[in-house]
This record gives structure tokens, C-alpha cells and sequence, in this order.
């Protein structure tokens, strides 16, 4: 991730290939990459999310005090479609991403902007926006960590 490429987004997910586990990054510009999981975070004993995915990346919408653009994390599922069907130990409720940062639930056809803190652009009252997980980065090949608000 690069602060200086903002509204560029990566879907992260886990997969287990040959007993071997990966990560799998996904671009809203549909760039796709595989990485066999580093002994560290073998060791870090993460969940990726509600159902194996987050999103990551630099707001192109929302500025910090000093003018940069925001990092942001969330995650992959919808919330709405989680919430209506109270399904929260394992939903399945995936979003997908395009060019412009936008999120589309694949269920229900809620769009979420990821520009402007993963906030609902259709839906109804009570519904709400993605997700959101403290996140911070060291650069483009340094270390990402993503936290859930508790």
C-alpha cells in the first residue's frame, strides 16, 4: 500500500494449498498475488474478519492533520445482510471492490464507499456502514497491523 497512490484498495484473504497456508491480496484494479504465510505470522495467530477477509488502503477522500491521505481497514463482509440474518459466527456476506472504490455486497446489492470510511451509499434506515478496524502501516514493504475495536 502506498500513501501516495490514495484510493487504491487490497481484499487480503488466507488459503491452505498442499497444507501450506498463503495469503492472497486482490486490488480494486483487479491486480491478484499470493504469499506463503511468514513464520511471524504463523506465530501471530491472526483472523482475518468476520469470514477470512479485510480490506485495506489510503482513503483518496479523507486527509490527516499534515495532509495525507487516511489509512483505513475493514472488513469484507456486509454488515446489514450479517445483522438481518444474525448470522455473526459464520457469515457470508462478501463484498467486492471496483476501480472507484466502491464495495458491493454480492447478496444484497448495498454499495459502501471506501473513500469516505466504508459508509453506506444505498440502503435503508437502520442500516450502517462496513465495518471499521484500527489499522496502521510502516510503508509499502513494511508491516500492516489491523485491530478490532472493542
Amino acid at each position: 500500500m502506498d500513501v501516495n497512490v490514495p484510493g487504491m484498495f487490497c481484499l487480503i484473504t488466507e488459503s491452505v494449498r498442499g497444507g501450506v497456508k498463503y495469503l492472497n491480496f486482490k486490488s480494486n484494479y483487479n491486480a491478484m498475488s499470493s504469499q506463503i504465510e511468514t513464520e511471524a505470522e504463523k506465530r501471530a495467530e491472526y483472523i482475518l474478519g468476520l469470514n477470512n477477509g479485510i480490506i485495506v488502503g489510503f482513503q483518496n477522500a479523507v486527509l490527516d492533520a499534515f495532509g495525507n491521505a487516511v489509512f483505513v481497514a475493514y472488513d469484507m463482509q456486509c454488515p446489514n445482510c450479517v445483522r438481518e440474518s444474525g448470522n455473526t459466527l459464520s457469515p457470508i456476506y462478501g463484498v467486492s471492490m471496483n476501480d472507484k472504490g466502491i464495495a458491493t455486497c454480492g447478496k444484497c446489492g448495498r454499495k459502501y464507499d471506501l473513500n469516505s470510511g466504508g459508509i453506506l451509499q444505498n440502503g435503508q434506515q437502520g442500516d450502517t456502514g462496513l465495518e471499521k478496524y484500527a489499522a496502521s502501516t510502516s510503508g509499502p514493504f513494511g508491516h500492516l497491523s489491523v485491530f478490532r475495536h472493542r
